[in-house]
């Protein structure tokens, strides 16, 4: 059997790429290769088209382990909830202490100057992959679904504000009475 099928996804090693590599040049074709390296055919294929080099549009392995391992760090990187400290931070003040996620974005720069994280990243949490952690019951008003706020209800008129039901200035009297 086939690494994918007996223990998961694997990734790619260094040694693979430069097998694939090999074998490629040597004009062997991609199910051949695939059975070769003990990879499925489709894996082969995907590797090949990710990791060319940007340049040539070439395949050369240790391009590929470079681009590969640069593509991995920056998805580990990329949400903020991802660093353990931040999500550690927000859980607990979530829940233990009922803050806000406004609360806890601006708190969090000072208590830890070296970590930050957006309000809206810790709403998008909470509605996203948070939710099956129920962590919206810990929020102030426990929506089950975010709702968006629509703000007062003020007219936009060519880029101006307009009051419902105002009275022009050039309407009123020229004189104020007075009392």
């Amino acid at each position: 059997m086939r690494k994918a099928q007996n223990s998961g996804y694997q990734h790619i090693s260094l040694e693979e790429r430069v097998k694939i590599f090999t074998h490629q040049q040597q004009g062997k074709s991609l199910r051949t290769i695939a059975q070769l390296i003990d990879r499925d055919v489709g894996t082969i294929s995907r590797e090949l088209k990710r990791n060319k080099s940007r340049v040539d549009l070439a395949y050369f392995p240790t391009k590929a382990h470079d681009i590969a391992v640069e593509k991995a760090i920056r998805q580990r990187t990329k949400a903020p909830l991802k660093n353990h400290e931040v999500y550690l931070y927000v859980r607990q003040k979530l829940r233990e202490e009922k803050w806000s996620p406004e609360e806890i974005a601006g708190r969090i720069q000072i208590d830890k100057p070296h970590l930050s994280i957006c309000f809206e990243t810790i709403y998008q949490y909470i509605y996203g992959k948070g939710k099956r952690h129920k962590l919206w019951k810990h929020l102030t008003k426990s929506h089950k679904k975010r709702r968006i706020k629509t703000g007062r209800k003020v007219h936009m008129e060519r880029g101006r504000v307009t009051i419902p039901d105002a009275i022009s200035v050039l309407s009123r009297p020229q004189k104020v009475p007075a009392f």
